[in-house]
């Protein structure tokens, strides 16, 4: 899931800002693994907290409302990600380097004379 994000990212960066744009995901990434930890904790608590001992019951009611919470706007993010502008933008450039190399791939003929990859190997007589 992380190698595409950062693929996302560097996309149409150049060679020379590639590394700091893979280091503003990377920093984004951990602070936001940090804020999501400490709301998710917080709802978790705050659950526990409504029971009047701590039971396993008491966690597990906590636990239970943090994934669901979690997993609540893990889909509103998803599907707000995916039905943005910038999202579009990278498929249709992704569409347009995909034909790119296929155009680089039709000129490529390793059997061409002189070709680096041009290999002529000849089998002795037996």
């Amino acid at each position: 899931m992380f190698a595409p994000l950062f693929v996302a990212a560097a996309t149409g960066v150049s060679w020379q800002q590639a590394g700091l744009a893979t280091g503003l995901v990377n920093t984004s990434q951990q602070r936001g693994s940090a804020l999501g930890l400490a709301i998710l904790s917080s709802v978790a608590l705050a659950q526990i907290n409504q029971h009047t001992t701590a039971t396993p019951e008491a966690l597990t009611d906590g636990y239970t409302a943090a994934f669901i919470g979690t997993a609540v706007l893990g889909l509103l993010v998803t599907a707000t990600l995916i039905r943005s502008r910038d999202s579009r933008s990278h498929v249709q450039l992704s569409s347009q380097t995909k034909a790119a190399a296929q155009d680089a791939a039709g000129s490529y003929d390793p059997r061409r004379v002189g070709h680096p990859a041009a290999v002529q190997v000849r089998w002795p007589l037996c």
